[in-house]
């Protein structure tokens, strides 16, 4: 899918569901790695994810110079709740990936795609996770 049609779809979603935010999700995070964030490759440095629907949960992701912005729309959504916002990723012979990210005091955690043939292996390449 083109990026033009991800912004289009994600554009629709947001208007469907009203715009529909009761209060704004995001977290502040640096990737030490190069990071898939659904199919689209994040290098390594400072990003905000923000959620821009509570209804789709249309989520963005952007880096803090503001050089990038990238729409998914996760795959689920739980009800877990955590006491400090967390981004969670994971590592495969195709790279890293973000999987999920809490948020705290909000009873949300997304659950991203992953990129094809991921196989999860532990380690980190997030530091510095922090709730806005």
């Amino acid at each position: 899918m083109t990026l033009a049609k991800k912004l289009t779809l994600a554009l629709l979603l947001m208007i469907a569901s009203g715009l529909a935010v009761a209060e704004e999700k995001s977290v502040t995070f640096k990737l030490n790695r190069d990071t898939y964030f659904g199919n689209s490759l994040l290098t390594s440095g400072e990003y905000r994810l923000r959620v821009l629907s509570s209804v789709s949960n249309v989520t963005a992701i952007t880096n803090l110079d503001g050089s990038r912005t990238v729409m998914v729309v996760p795959t689920t959504r739980g009800y877990e709740s955590c006491e400090h916002s967390k981004v969670t990723v994971s590592s495969s012979n195709t790279g890293w990936s973000l999987d999920s990210v809490c948020f705290s005091g909000s009873e949300t955690t997304l659950y991203f795609p992953k990129v094809k043939n991921h196989q999860v292996a532990s380690a980190s390449a997030v530091t510095q996770t922090k709730g806005d």
